[in-house]
């Protein structure tokens, strides 16, 4: 069986060579496993979903960016005080931000929910363009 839930949160970032701006940004995750008779669902998308949830009103920044060393130097969270900074290896793009979201978060997660054969993450930037990361544990060496 496979479950979706979809998420929308808003977050900053910028790339190189361009000004801090923001995105309306969309998340949607699949998992697929077999649905526990009991809760008459597939479990555990509740804990893979709140990990995307760490992303809302962030700043999203590459590690190397100046920005990172001022934010933690001034001791200010950016550049609204309800945000929180999160730092990637590279540009902050859909591609890396999904990446980061599905590596740093579910991959731990994921061991407590064995039954979840498969993790789809699908982040849009726009209407119009989006980035997917799939994790399949049938093709994880073992």
């Amino acid at each position: 069986m496979r479950t979706t839930k979809c998420f929308k949160f808003s977050a900053a970032h910028r790339l190189e060579c361009e000004s801090l701006h923001g995105h309306n940004y969309r998340a949607e995750i699949s998992i697929e496993g077999p649905v526990d008779r009991k809760a008459g669902k597939v479990t555990g998308l509740e804990k893979v979903f709140s990990h995307v949830e760490d992303f809302d009103r962030a700043c999203i920044l590459n590690s190397s960016d100046p920005l990172v060393k001022y934010f933690k130097r001034a001791k200010v969270r950016p550049p609204f005080e309800s945000q929180r900074l999160i730092e990637l290896e590279g540009e902050p793009t859909p591609e890396n931000i999904v990446r980061q979201i599905m590596l740093e978060g579910f991959i731990k997660i994921l061991t407590k929910f064995p039954h979840i054969m498969k993790v789809e993450i699908r982040i849009w930037e726009t209407e119009d363009s989006s980035a997917t990361y799939l994790w399949d544990r049938r093709t994880l060496k073992k």
